[in-house]
């Protein structure tokens, strides 16, 4: 028989789940809803009320897991971009050699998810842009993440120039931009045809001049 203090820490259990079960799994119920309800009708449309009705909870519980919607939405946002990094990072690591192959398959991930996961495309791409300075780090981040995994696939693993990782910015950018025209567009193109344009921006990422900044200016360290 347990007594004494583990006797008063001993989680409660119902169902044999205990508090601490109970409690990820109310929140992971909040991120699929407000992943549904941001990326189908815009993040400023849904209410506290709104998602909670969808998770199939009170708003008691919305609280216990988030101080308010603004929280949830970078939840959501950090899921996407994790799922993401996870898919793509090991598309990298199985592709072939070269910049070409490993750009072709870590892009067919990205575009394959947004295309797949069309709430979240909207997310990922629109729904975090303007909020607050919160958020725009939080989306600032995840841009420089996607910049990591591109100048992965395009020098390999070891690390790029400093002048690289604007490149690669740059080529997140218009990856971004891409998505974004191929989203609004209804996804009126094949996604090999997206990939296929993505990858040759990636290659010239690969194939880029040597840049020598201005004299005196503060060289960049590397992503």
């Amino acid at each position: 028989m347990i007594t004494g203090t583990l006797a008063l820490v001993r989680p409660r259990r119902y169902r044999g789940v205990d508090d601490g079960e109970r409690r990820a799994d109310r929140r992971r119920r909040l991120v699929e809803a407000g992943l549904e309800l941001f990326g189908t009708g815009g993040y400023q449309a849904a209410s506290v009320r709104q998602i909670c009705a969808a998770a199939g909870l009170t708003e008691r519980y919305f609280y216990e897991s988030f101080p308010n919607r603004e929280d949830l939405l970078a939840a959501v946002y950090e899921d996407i971009v994790a799922a993401l990094r996870q898919g793509m990072g090991a598309a990298l690591d199985a592709a072939p050699a070269g910049a070409s192959a490993k750009g072709a398959a870590c892009l067919d991930v990205y575009f394959a998810y947004i295309e797949a996961n069309r709430p979240a495309g909207r997310v990922l791409l629109f729904e975090v842009l303007g909020v607050s300075p919160t958020i725009d780090r939080i989306y600032n981040q995840g841009m420089e993440g996607l910049a990591r995994m591109l100048s992965r696939a395009a020098f390999g693993e070891g690390p790029p120039a400093a002048e690289g990782s604007l490149f690669g910015l740059g080529v997140a950018g218009a990856v971004v931009a891409i998505g974004v025209h191929w989203i609004l567009t209804g996804y009126n193109r094949d996604r090999a045809e997206i990939v296929a344009h993505c990858t040759a921006l990636l290659a010239a990422l690969a194939d880029r001049p040597q840049i020598t900044p201005p004299k005196g200016a503060a060289r960049e360290t590397p992503p």
